[in-house]
């Protein structure tokens, strides 16, 4: 069950695009033709992909949750504008995106834990690599699950500033599988739920990378944040880099 309504008013703030995002993902476009075509996986209120657009990126935003979707389009400047947004889920990728497009495929703040299934992540390398260019890359943001050690309930690193606080809870059943509750406390003590029991699946590092070589991507690069710094496997979160 979700109600996510109750997150789109602070989700920029709580996922603000950052200066290191912006330099990691410069460094990154360079490497491609102009206007380096860009899509992106979970893209929610698409504050980041209008920041790509204006800088003469070619950008697609996917988004599940029609809530999310309208923010982003609302952020839309003009009609003229290099981005677009569609509501759609990530297994819908192969089906409705055009074959060998796009310079690069990124997701991130975890949103890729919500393909829910563990074989879901082989399902989600293929359909990555049928709508990339030759030589084109993933860029995925992740939760580092072997950084959370409480059983059955992990809290994940929270999000917050000076309006809200976001929580999120990871529970692991005895079946092995995985459910996220995650509320949100807002600045006079309320607090609202976002999601109960929705069910995720998050891959381990290894996992993300053995899946990759194994749908014929060549190299996975791991970093523990936006300034390409070394992944050492504690760290709360990793960007995988996979071409």
């Amino acid at each position: 069950m979700t109600q996510i309504q109750n997150l789109v008013e602070y989700y920029d703030e709580l996922f603000s695009t950052t200066q290191e995002q912006k330099d990691f993902y410069k460094d990154l476009i360079s490497t491609f033709k102009k206007p380096a075509k860009l899509l992106s996986l979970g893209c929610a209120t698409g504050a980041f992909e209008n920041y790509l657009s204006q800088q003469g990126c070619d950008v697609t935003g996917i988004e599940s949750s029609p809530e999310l979707l309208r923010s982003a389009n609302l952020k839309r400047r003009n009609q003229l504008m290099s981005v677009r947004f569609f509501q759609m889920k990530l297994a819908e990728v192969n089906k409705f995106l055009t074959k060998s497009f796009y310079d690069i495929v990124y997701c991130h703040n975890s949103r890729l834990i919500f393909c829910a299934e563990k074989n879901a992540l082989s399902v989600f390398y293929n359909d990555c690599k049928n709508v990339l260019s030759p030589g084109g890359a993933i860029v995925l943001h992740l939760v580092n699950i072997k950084a959370l050690k409480g059983r059955p309930m992990s809290q994940l690193p929270s999000h917050q500033n000076v309006r809200v606080k976001l929580f999120t809870e990871l529970w692991v059943h005895e079946d092995k599988s995985q459910t996220i509750v995650q509320n949100i406390e807002t600045g006079n003590g309320k607090m609202l739920s976002v999601m109960e029991d929705q069910p995720v699946y998050i891959p381990s590092p290894e996992e993300v990378e053995s899946e990759a070589k194994k749908t014929g991507f060549k190299k996975v690069s791991f970093y523990s944040d936006f300034n390409k710094s070394p992944f050492t496997g504690n760290e709360d979160y990793f960007i995988a880099v996979i071409s």
